[in-house]
């Protein structure tokens, strides 16, 4: 079965997404420009062309 067309973005705040680029019908991948050392929070959203939604978070920790 063919996957449905999805689209993923990320978000520091939870409010405003930027756009993840689609390497495969699973995988994207993007840049983070926040370089704040410590833990910070990614919020991840990714939807298809028929309406699901899915959403996560990504914790990780920044070294300088």
């Amino acid at each position: 079965e063919e996957m449905n067309d999805v689209t993923c973005g990320y978000s520091q705040s939870g409010l405003e997404y930027i756009s993840l680029k689609k390497l495969g019908d699973t995988v994207f991948t993007g840049t983070v420009t926040n370089k704040e050392s410590g833990y910070q929070t990614l919020f991840i959203h990714c939807k298809d062309s028929v309406g699901n939604t899915a959403d996560a978070t990504s914790t990780f920790y920044v070294v300088q």
